[in-house]
């Protein structure tokens, strides 16, 4: 019988996946449309903190309702934010509802007025008043896992009519 593997002290308590209250406990405990509109594009799109960050007008697909994620906002060895380009380009179809989130900003415009970091400390203050035990980063597992869980319903309902 193999031994269980002891999580060293001070490592994070990782519990699992975000559960779904969590996640609508940590939207009920932001401040503003903003803070909003991070969460839910890094809770429901996977989107990185950098990559939050650095959207702009441009990005921003009105009529079709998405965006585009091409660029991420990172520091140099200098501690300066600069724009790093992404590998690929990932264009996001986002629900009419969150797009209304989305502020009017011009095409050179960052959409959010955070850098990552204050994104961190952001995430930091609404973990803690929710009573969340999670880090911003599984918020994009738990974007993962709903889409698991609408591809294997959806899956299961295939068969059901196959039938």
């Amino acid at each position: 019988m193999a031994s269980a593997k002891k999580i060293p002290s001070g490592a994070w308590n990782f519990r699992g996946c975000l559960k779904k209250e969590e996640f609508k406990r940590l939207l009920e405990c932001t401040r503003d449309q903003e803070e909003k509109l991070i969460i839910m594009l890094a809770g429901l799109y996977a989107l990185r903190r950098g990559e939050i960050a650095c959207l702009t007008g441009a990005d921003i697909i009105w009529d079709m309702h998405c965006i585009q994620v091409k660029h991420s906002r990172v520091q140099n060895l200098q501690k300066e934010w600069i724009i790093k380009s992404t590998i690929t380009t990932r264009t996001i179809e986002i629900d009419p509802k969150l797009m209304a989130l989305f502020p009017k900003v011009g095409p050179k415009e960052l959409v959010i007025s955070k850098n990552p970091i204050q994104i961190t400390k952001m995430f930091e203050r609404i973990r803690n008043e929710a009573g969340v035990s999670c880090r911003f980063h599984d918020l994009r597992k738990y974007a993962a896992s709903i889409r698991s869980d609408v591809m294997s319903s959806n899956g299961d309902d295939d068969k059901k009519e196959r039938m």
